[in-house]
């Protein structure tokens, strides 16, 4: 991926904290967890574990540690929020 974007590591880690992540990973997780977002919008049949894994993410823990550090309240409440508001 270097290759591609004709950059190196260390460049590539400045520019993702200079755009406010803390690293690589999380970089990803963010974009995953838009798509979880997204998804769970659009698809609302769908349990937060088949989101969860259609997002990318393959750890329950890692994904519901993260999403609650982002978005303040956890999968489960966020889903509940996205029906309430479909009613």
């Amino acid at each position: 991926m270097l290759n591609d974007l004709n950059t190196n590591e260390n460049r590539l880690d400045k520019a993702l904290h200079y755009d406010g992540f803390s690293g690589f990973r999380d970089f990803i997780n963010f974009h995953r967890l838009q798509y979880f977002k997204e998804q769970a919008r659009l698809q609302k049949d769908l349990s937060v574990k088949e989101l969860m894994f259609m997002s990318g993410f393959t750890s329950r823990s890692s994904f519901y540690r993260y999403f609650a550090n982002v978005e303040k309240m956890s999968p489960g409440e966020y889903m509940d929020m996205l029906h309430a508001e479909n009613k």
